[in-house]
């Protein structure tokens, strides 16, 4: 791996979350992984039981990654004239599930970020039902 001086003037970076990274200079290996189970709901009814180990359930959790093959021919010319990385200024938002800001050189870098959102939005019939479930099993009271 080519080994350079990065130089970095000012970054402004306001939030990093969720398996995310700001590297400054060379690396070896990066490996940022992520697994996320989101719910929504509009109204608060809760059955008790949302949150056991769901991700079990949904097939995306547990799919192998599959990395498919590049048959394309690739053809690229590198020129590395000055022997530094220089970066000015940057200025970054957010950054977030299993994402990267990188000023430097790099070998490699493996990224998954897996992610099941769940949004339940309330039908009057809905909310009915979701009642009667709960007193029927004395959950809640009448």
């Amino acid at each position: 791996m080519l080994k350079r001086l990065s130089q970095v003037q000012k970054i402004d970076v306001q939030i990093i979350t969720f398996s995310s990274h700001l590297q400054i200079g060379d690396s070896n290996t990066i490996n940022a992984y992520s697994i996320i189970l989101s719910s929504k709901r509009d109204q608060e009814l809760y059955f008790g039981t949302e949150a056991d180990d769901k991700e079990k359930d949904y097939v995306v959790f547990s799919l192998p990654l599959v990395q498919l093959p590049i048959y394309e021919q690739l053809y690229y010319k590198k020129e590395n004239l000055c022997g530094s990385i220089y970066v000015q200024n940057v200025n970054v938002i957010g950054v977030s599930s299993s994402s990267i800001i990188h000023i430097g050189s790099n070998d490699r870098l493996f990224l998954e970020n897996r992610r099941k959102e769940i949004r339940i939005m309330a039908e009057p019939e809905n909310i009915e039902k979701g009642k009667e479930y709960l007193i029927e099993n004395n959950i809640i009271k009448e």
